[in-house]
C-alpha cells in the first residue's frame, strides 16, 4: 500500500505542477524542427551566379587568380547541350580518322555563336568553346568526332594522336555517357549528339595553369543514369584542378576539351571569359522551356514578434517563372505551417505576367506557446485542381507571453539591431531577453477578473492538494487490501 500511495502521490503532484505551468503559460517553448531536407550545397567557395529551368551557373573567386565557372545542365529536366559549328567549306568525305568525313570549316567568334543560338532558341543560357582543332590551317579541321542531331559531321583527324587517351561524350535527351573513343563506339553509338575529347591526364601543357574547358557527367538524382552534364571553364587552371572541381560537384567522369586562348564563356548574364580567338565549334547550354505554372521565391520576412494568441501576417515575394499569366480567376494560393492543414485557398492579388513579381500576405493563427520558435512555411499555387508547390521557407519568430505583450515594440527595435550587428546570435539574444523578463509573470493580472498570482499562492495550492492526495492514496490502498 505504501509503495502504491507514494507513486500515486508523485503522479498527482506532477499533474498539479503541469496544470500550474499551463495555467501560467510558463512551460518551455518547443523549437519547431525543419520539415524538409536542405537542398545540396555547392562545393566550398562556389556561389550561384545565375540559373534558369534545369541549369545553374556557379562561380568561385580566388585572391590571386582567375575565377572558375561551372554549369550544371540537367537533361532530365529538359535542359540540353547544343553542338554548333562553322560553315563547311570542303566536305572531304571518307578522309576522317575512322572512315567518315574530315571537313574543313570556318571559325566564328563566340559572339556569333551566341547570336545564332539565341535566334534558334530564346532559352539559350551560355555558350562556350568546344572541340580541339588544327590551328595552322584555315579553314580548319576538327581533331575528334562530332555528331549533331543524328548526323555525323566529322570523324576528326586525330587518330594517331594521344593513343588510349581519347574520349567521347555521348548525349541523349535525358542522360549522357563518357566512353573511350574507338571506331566501334563511334559507329555503334545511338546518341543523337556526341563530341570527342581527351582524358584529364593527356599532356596539354599539363604542368601549366592556362585556359581550360572540361565537361563531366553526374548522377545527381540517384538513379542508374547520369542525367547531369557539367561544363567547367576557367581562364587559368591546371588540368588536375579542373577535373577535381567537376568531381567536387559530383561528376563521375570527366573529359577535356580545347583550352588555352580558345577558352571563353558568354552567358545571358554577360561575358565571363573573353577571348578574340574564333573557333570552329562551340557548346550552347540551353535551359528547359518554362512549364505553364512555375514560381520562384524571391524574398520573405523574418524575425517577427507577436504575442501568444495573436495572428501572424506572413509576407513573401514570388516571381512568376512559368508561361501562364496568373489571375484571380485562374489560380489560387495555398499555405501551410509546420506540416499542418492547409489554409483556405486565397485569391491571386491582381494579375501577374511571366517574369513579374507579386507580394503575397496571409494571416496564420495558433501561436499559443511563448518563446523563440521556427515555423516552416510551405506554399504553392493551385491551377485547374492541380497543386504546384513553391519553395518552402523557414520563418523565425518570437512569441511573447501575454504579460510581456506591452514590450513588443521595444523587442522589435532590439531584434532589428541584433540582425544588423550579430545576425547569427539573434535567437540566443532573444531567449536571453525573455529569460531576463520572466519576473514580469509575477506581476501579471489575469484576464476576466483573475487575481494576481504570487509564488505564495502556488505554495498554498500545493499544501491544500497534499492532504487530498494522501487521502486518496489511503482509500485506494484499503480497497486493494
Amino acid at each position: 500500500m505504501y509503495r502504491f500511495s507514494r507513486k500515486l502521490l508523485l503522479l498527482l503532484t506532477a499533474g498539479l505542477l503541469v496544470t500550474i505551468c499551463l495555467y501560467l503559460n510558463i512551460c518551455p517553448a518547443s523549437v519547431r524542427a525543419q520539415s524538409q531536407t536542405p537542398a545540396p550545397e555547392p562545393p566550398p567557395g562556389f556561389y550561384l551566379l545565375d540559373s534558369a529551368n534545369g541549369v545553374q551557373l556557379y562561380r568561385k573567386d580566388y585572391p590571386n587568380g582567375n575565377p572558375d565557372f561551372v554549369q550544371l545542365v540537367n537533361l532530365r529536366l529538359g535542359a540540353k547541350i547544343g553542338l554548333m559549328y562553322g560553315q563547311i567549306s570542303e566536305p572531304r568525305p571518307e578522309k576522317g580518322a575512322y572512315g567518315g568525313a574530315d571537313p574543313r570549316m570556318t571559325s566564328l567568334t563566340l559572339d556569333t555563336y551566341w547570336k545564332k543560338a539565341t535566334n534558334l532558341d530564346s532559352h539559350t543560357f551560355c555558350v562556350a568553346n568546344g572541340l580541339f582543332f588544327y590551328m595552322p590551317e584555315y579553314p580548319t579541321r576538327l581533331a575528334f568526332p562530332l555528331k549533331v542531331d543524328g548526323r555525323p559531321v566529322a570523324d576528326g583527324w586525330g587518330f594517331q594522336t594521344y593513343p588510349d587517351q581519347k574520349l567521347l561524350l555521348e548525349l541523349w535527351d535525358d542522360h549522357a555517357e563518357i566512353n573511350p573513343l574507338t571506331s566501334l563506339e563511334l559507329i555503334s553509338s545511338t546518341a543523337p549528339n556526341l563530341i570527342g575529347g581527351l582524358t584529364e591526364d593527356a599532356n596539354k601543357r599539363i604542368k601549366y595553369s592556362v585556359g581550360r574547358t572540361f565537361v563531366g557527367i553526374a548522377n545527381l538524382d540517384g538513379d542508374s543514369q547520369d542525367e547531369t552534364v557539367l561544363v567547367f571553364n576557367s581562364a587559368s587552371s591546371l588540368q588536375s584542378a579542373a577535373a577535381d572541381v567537376l568531381r567536387s560537384f559530383g561528376a563521375s567522369q570527366v573529359m577535356m576539351l580545347d583550352g588555352g586562348g580558345s577558352t571563353q564563356l558568354l552567358c545571358q548574364s554577360g561575358w565571363h571569359i573573353r577571348s578574340d580567338r574564333p573557333i570552329p565549334q562551340a557548346l550552347a547550354v540551353i535551359a528547359a522551356p518554362p512549364p505553364p505554372v512555375a514560381s520562384q521565391l524571391v524574398a520573405h520576412q523574418n524575425w517577427e514578434v507577436i504575442a501568444t494568441g495573436s495572428s501572424l501576417l506572413v509576407e513573401f515575394t514570388v516571381q512568376n517563372t512559368g508561361a501562364l499569366t496568373w489571375t484571380a480567376s485562374t489560380l489560387t494560393f495555398y499555405l501551410t505551417a509546420d506540416g499542418g492543414e492547409s489554409t483556405q485557398p486565397f485569391s491571386m492579388p491582381g494579375q501577374v505576367a511571366p517574369g513579374q513579381m507579386v507580394t503575397v500576405t496571409h494571416n496564420l493563427t495558433g501561436f499559443d506557446q511563448s518563446g523563440v520558435q521556427q515555423a516552416d512555411i510551405e506554399w504553392g499555387l493551385t491551377y485547374q485542381q492541380q497543386d504546384y508547390p513553391g519553395q518552402s521557407f523557414q520563418l523565425d519568430l518570437i512569441v511573447l507571453p501575454v504579460w510581456l505583450a506591452d514590450r513588443k515594440g521595444e523587442l522589435l527595435k532590439l531584434v532589428q539591431q541584433w540582425r544588423v550587428e550579430q545576425p547569427e546570435q539573434v535567437a540566443a539574444m532573444a531567449k536571453a531577453w525573455l529569460d531576463a523578463h520572466q519576473e514580469r509573470q509575477a506581476e501579471f493580472l489575469g484576464i476576466e477578473g483573475l487575481h494576481k498570482v504570487r509564488l505564495l499562492d502556488i505554495g498554498l495550492i500545493v499544501l491544500v492538494m497534499l492532504p487530498v492526495a494522501v487521502g486518496l492514496a489511503l482509500v485506494i490502498g484499503r480497497i486493494q487490501r
